[in-house]
């Protein structure tokens, strides 16, 4: 909330001439927001709960829940590559996306861990 607050507090961002992205977009970006903070939490208790465990104690959904982000973001990214989006746009979202990807690929790999 005060990294938030602090970016507001900023008189230009990077991102403050951008285009608003289409409906549609909007949708998908959000959904794929809301797993990938799900699945952050769900992995952080899993290690929370006793460092690793293996799949079969994994809360049941979870793998689901993973794997359906991954193919959510597979067609967001084919939807975002195929519509007019500005450059300007892409260079900030993509890699925020890959960091999202990356520090859940990180949490996964250390609840799988021996």
């Amino acid at each position: 909330e005060q990294a938030a607050e602090v970016e507001r507090q900023k008189p230009t961002r990077p991102y403050d001439d951008l285009p608003a992205l289409p409906d549609a977009l909007k949708e998908q970006l959000s959904s794929l927001l809301g797993a990938a903070a799900q699945l952050e939490r769900d992995y952080q208790s899993v290690l929370d709960a006793g460092g690793t465990a293996p799949p079969a104690e994994w809360p049941l959904p979870l793998g689901r829940l993973h794997t359906q982000w991954q193919a959510n973001l597979t067609r967001f990214r084919a939807a975002f590559q195929d519509a007019a989006i500005p450059q300007a746009s892409r260079d900030i979202l993509l890699p925020a996306l890959d960091h999202m990807a990356h520090q859940i690929a990180e949490l996964e790999a250390r609840v799988r861990a021996p």
